[in-house]
């Protein structure tokens, strides 16, 4: 049985990210899915015990507990260097690492926004009356992502938050398109943490 274990959304892009490593690597991990609509990542136990953010994915390695998807693939990388997935040379690594800290710095909240704005808020409408939504929000530690959910599950495609991510990801295609016009891969010569990302 594999001491990796993962605690993951199958809609979440953060744990798509790790289970794209987990597979590239061909590593044998267990996995606990969470139910993001219920709220489960929210639970005083799972905040304590597991991940403090309140979100997925977060990793379990023997007695060790990494979070953050770009934390957990780099972590992944250096624990099981076979099949790499980080660039060969210093300057490669370094446009990946800037790749993914703009991700994470602002991706990754956009892609929440524009999923929230069209999808998961009819599943939260469906399911819970007004009241339910705002507890379950309320559950959020981080006080903007509260907000930007009540926004987005609120007013959908209305959302004040909605243009701004969009616009992100538009400048982020019409960039790959011209990078990827002259390159194969996102950072180097080969499929990188990038590209995964």
């Amino acid at each position: 049985m594999s001491k990796l274990k993962l605690y993951h959304n199958d809609m979440s892009s953060c744990s798509q990210k790790v289970r794209l490593v987990l597979e590239e690597k061909k590593l044998l991990w267990t996995g606990i899915h969470m139910d993001l609509r219920k709220g489960e990542t929210r639970t005083p136990e799972y905040m304590k015990n597991l991940n403090k953010n309140g979100v997925v994915p977060t990793l379990i390695d023997g007695d060790d507990i990494i979070i953050e998807s770009t934390i957990i693939q780099e972590y992944l990388e250096d624990e099981f260097p076979i099949t790499p997935l980080r660039p060969r040379n210093s300057n490669d690594i370094a446009r990946m690492r800037l790749l993914n800290k703009n991700i994470d710095d602002s991706l990754h909240s956009a892609i929440a926004i524009i999923s929230s704005c069209i999808a998961f808020r009819h599943q939260f409408i469906k399911s819970y009356n007004k009241a339910q939504i705002n507890k379950l929000v309320e559950m959020i530690p981080d006080e903007k992502r509260r907000e930007i959910s009540k926004d987005t599950i609120f007013n959908g495609l209305e959302s004040t938050y909605l243009p701004d991510a969009l616009s992100k990801y538009l400048n982020l295609f019409d960039d790959f398109d011209t990078y990827l016009s002259n390159n194969e891969w996102l950072a180097a010569d080969n499929y990188s943490l990038a590209d995964v990302s």
